[in-house]
């Protein structure tokens, strides 16, 4: 009997230790003086210099480290600046990546919005147009 009591004190203690280390004194939840944190960005310059412009070169014509080496080794690396593909065909890139190619998919990283709104930007880059 007196080994139960014990063992039920001491399972009582550890539960009131860990939940006086677990949450800091005074603890009611998120702080309402703080913002949120941004929303990510769908407006098509700013989800291609975050998320293409690596590759593709700030104005698009691909001439980054990556793409010179893969021109070097025969590979296609696009000018998007003089792309013929079409706005359909530029928004399934985008979402489906190109396979076989470091054009990797971005549908599970990119919201719908996001992603028209960066093929717009993107057909826009193309000679004559201005984004």
């Amino acid at each position: 009997m007196a080994r139960r009591l014990f063992a039920q004190l001491a399972a009582g203690a550890s539960a009131l230790f860990i939940a006086a280390v677990a949450v800091p004194s005074g603890a009611v939840g998120p702080r309402s003086d703080e913002a949120p944190p941004p929303a990510p960005a769908t407006d098509g310059p700013t989800v291609y210099t975050e998320s293409c412009a690596k590759c593709h070169g700030a104005d698009g014509k691909g001439d980054t480290g990556m793409g010179k080496k893969a021109r070097d080794k025969g590979k296609n690396w696009p000018d998007l600046t003089k792309s013929t593909v079409s706005a359909d065909k530029a928004k399934e890139i985008i979402e489906n990546g190109v396979a076989g190619s470091l054009m990797k998919a971005y549908k599970e990283k990119l919201s719908a919005e996001a992603i028209a709104n960066v093929r717009d930007y993107v057909i826009g880059l193309r000679a004559g147009a201005t984004p």
